[in-house]
């Protein structure tokens, strides 16, 4: 990965003054008037940050000048971080990917220009036989999650029993779930390693009861281990989970590539009996993205196709209250890795901290994070209720697009 951050902003028309200066609150502009004349008339930006001043400057200069585009260059009156507003017509960048430039700045751009292509040509569906999951535009998935455990933070030890679990897996379905997310591990703060045979015992039942009253389910097992991915995978599942991003079993993605799987990767930090200890960022959206490079890395090596891996930010897992409100709001950031994002945020504690309940009352809460992850790229949600997910995203679908799908 490269040092810089781009980040693609799209303005909301509908209160775009309080979102501009929430976006660039603590930057001042070098020159606040002429904003304040301008920025009204904005639509959407490229935003950099990470870049040397003279290297900002220079890119500034060849933008208003060649791309007849205009350009600010802000700094935080806090950090002193500089950041770099281009006005982010795609007629104007791809004016600037197009022009001939030597030196530091031209590999800068090209840099820039492998950022942009991936951020959109992000792959247009999951193919699975018959059945499809679109990525286009308006296109929203639903992941329900069945927890087959005892411990869950949310729902741990309601579908702990075999014939409960198959049958809330079949209600999911009915209430519009796309996928399945079968775990048989807490991954919850503090939680243990669960052995092997007991981990087994837990989904592979399910999985086959599910199967067989719903042949054309898609399953997803929430697993880091290789015995279980592929005891899952041989039993009809077809993605795999991964909240290790596979460094728990880093042959975990030799077996993916085998089985032709898809792959969803969760950011983490170290394991979930010690991930909430005090963790720390200094970046927080570049060292994630650095480390899920990382693992896409060796999907690559060993053959994993990358149109069938998703990335997930990891709400939670290694993050502080403040790190998870921060990852909602910037997410499109992490379209850059060009490829579809998940977000799992139903539930989860930061919520609670907001509004002061329990974990199952906190689905108002779960809409919220849902609409903000929705207006920020994310494509699939990973949700415990489902039916009310579904409704929720439906409205919302109608009112941005006027239409009813």
């Amino acid at each position: 990965m490269s040092t810089f951050w781009a980040r693609w902003i799209q303005v909301p028309q509908y209160d775009k003054k309080s979102y501009v200066w929430e976006e660039l609150k603590g930057y001042l502009p070098e020159s606040m008037t002429v904003f304040k004349q301008q920025f009204h008339e904005i639509e959407s930006w490229l935003s950099l940050k990470g870049l040397d001043s003279s290297l900002a400057k220079e890119l500034q200069q060849i933008f208003n000048k060649d791309c007849r585009g205009f350009s600010y260059l802000l700094k935080n009156s806090v950090s002193g971080e500089e950041m770099l507003l281009l006005e982010g017509s795609q007629l104007r960048l791809k004016m600037l990917f197009e022009l001939n430039v030597d030196g530091e700045l031209g590999t800068f751009l090209k840099e820039l220009h492998l950022w942009w292509k991936r951020s959109t040509e992000t792959p247009k569906e999951w193919n699975f036989g018959s059945r499809r999951l679109s990525f286009s535009d308006g296109h929203t998935h639903i992941m329900g999650i069945l927890n087959v455990t005892p411990d869950s933070f949310s729902d741990g030890g309601t579908f702990f029993a075999r014939e409960k679990a198959i049958e809330q897996g079949l209600k999911l379905l009915e209430e519009g779930a796309d996928i399945i997310d079968i775990g048989g591990e807490s991954t919850r703060p503090k939680a243990k390693l669960v052995e092997i045979k007991e981990e087994l015992l837990r989904v592979i039942p399910v999985i086959e009861g599910i199967k067989k009253h719903r042949k054309d389910a898609i399953i997803s097992i929430d697993t880091r281990k290789v015995k279980i991915a592929k005891a899952a995978l041989d039993v009809g599942a077809e993605i795999v989970n991964d909240v290790s991003m596979l460094r728990f079993e880093p042959q975990l993605a030799k077996l993916v590539a085998d089985y032709d799987a898809h792959l969803i990767l969760m950011h983490s930090r170290h394991t979930p009996k010690v991930m909430q200890e005090a963790p720390f960022y200094r970046v927080i959206w570049k060292e994630i993205c650095e480390e899920l490079e990382e693992s896409l890395q060796l999907c690559m090596r060993v053959g994993i196709k990358r149109e069938r891996i998703a990335v997930d930010p990891g709400i939670g897992f290694g993050k502080r209250f403040q790190d998870n409100c921060r990852i909602l709001r910037e997410l499109d950031v992490f379209q850059g890795l060009g490829l579809p994002i998940v977000m799992g945020a139903s539930r989860k504690s930061f919520i609670g901290d907001v509004l002061g309940t329990s974990t199952e009352k906190r689905l108002e809460g779960s809409l919220a994070a849902a609409a903000v992850a929705l207006n920020h790229g994310a494509k699939i949600l990973r949700v415990h209720d489902v039916l009310e997910t579904r409704q929720f995203v439906k409205m919302l679908n109608a009112i941005w697009r006027s239409s009813i799908q």
